[in-house]
This record gives C-alpha cells, structure tokens and sequence, in this order.
C-alpha cells in the first residue's frame, strides 16, 4: 500500500533534502546508503513489532486480547474525533 502512494514522491524528496542538509556535502551513493539503512531498518522494525504482536497474542488469553484490541478500538476513534475538532 505504502509504495503505492503517490505521498511518497513528496515525502522522500523533503527527507532527502533535510538528511542532505544535516550531512552537508554529500553525492548521491551516500544518499543512497543512508536511505537504505534507512529503509532495512524500518523493515526489520516492522518484523520485531510484529513478531512481539505474535508472542503476545499467545500469552495472553482471548478476553485480554479482546480487551486490549477494544481498547485500541476506542482510543482510535478518540483520536479521530480529536482530530475532526480541530479541523472545524
């Protein structure tokens, strides 16, 4: 879903011109190292947290899973409600 965005064009082009502004001179194998580690490290974050999502899925029994994901349920529609209040 995500490289299917056409945010993303947007998105990579600031990022690449504030990494480009901290490093300071750099050509573009650098940028393209550092977007990489970049990019490894959020996949390998994404399969830590899933991984801990898996493990504890299975230590807990199915009422404290419902409990938990209900209350990621309700605190997703508050912020949503936040988030329409500040847009009226």
């Amino acid at each position: 879903m995500s490289l299917a965005n056409p945010w993303n064009i947007i998105y990579w082009s600031g990022a690449a011109g504030g990494v480009s502004a901290v490093l300071g001179q750099t050509d573009v194998a650098e940028l393209g190292v550092f977007f990489a580690g970049f990019m490894a490290s959020s996949v390998l974050w994404c399969l830590i947290a899933a991984g801990l999502i898996v493990v504890l899925r299975r230590a807990l029994p199915p009422l404290a899973v419902r409990v938990l994901e209900a209350c990621c349920g309700v605190s997703l529609l508050v912020f949503a409600i936040l988030q329409l209040s500040r847009l009226m």
